[in-house]
């Protein structure tokens, strides 16, 4: 399912994350994940539900993230890694990932504390997502 004002400010924002922040004793620390949580669209059938994003910092730059919700009351679970590069305001993002034996293939930004995305599939669904950054202690 699924550009920054300046330069400088986009490889800020794409460090602050992807990067973990170490320093002595918490250099063994695991990468920092973020956690996001909203709602999901497909327009080909005018369909919505809750989605939840958990994205952990990669090599070379990517994001994994792990994406759940539910489509009718089903649950759904699905693994995407999605490359990542300085836009006008916001880090750009681009993944694919296979659920339910579709490719589906979307491009999104995160911009401050939003995710959103944008994503077309094989079986002709279409639609897009909006979340919202959650605080772990939350």
């Amino acid at each position: 399912m699924l550009r920054i004002a300046s330069t400088l400010l986009a490889t800020l924002l794409a460090t602050c994350f992807l990067t973990p922040v170490t320093c002595g004793a918490e250099e063994d620390k695991p990468p920092e994940q973020k956690v996001f949580n909203g709602k999901w669209n497909n327009q080909k059938y005018g369909t919505s539900g809750p989605l939840k994003c958990i994205a952990r910092p990669a090599a070379d730059g990517k994001v994994n993230a792990t994406f759940s919700g539910t489509y009718k009351g089903d649950p759904f679970t699905y693994d995407v890694t999605f490359d990542t590069r300085p836009g006008r305001g916001k880090i750009d993002l681009a993944g694919k990932a296979t659920v339910s034996g579709h490719l589906y293939e979307w491009t999104g930004a995160l911009s401050g504390d939003t995710l959103t995305g944008k994503y077309t599939a094989t079986s002709g669904y279409y639609g897009g997502f909006t979340l919202k950054e959650t605080k772990s202690s939350e």
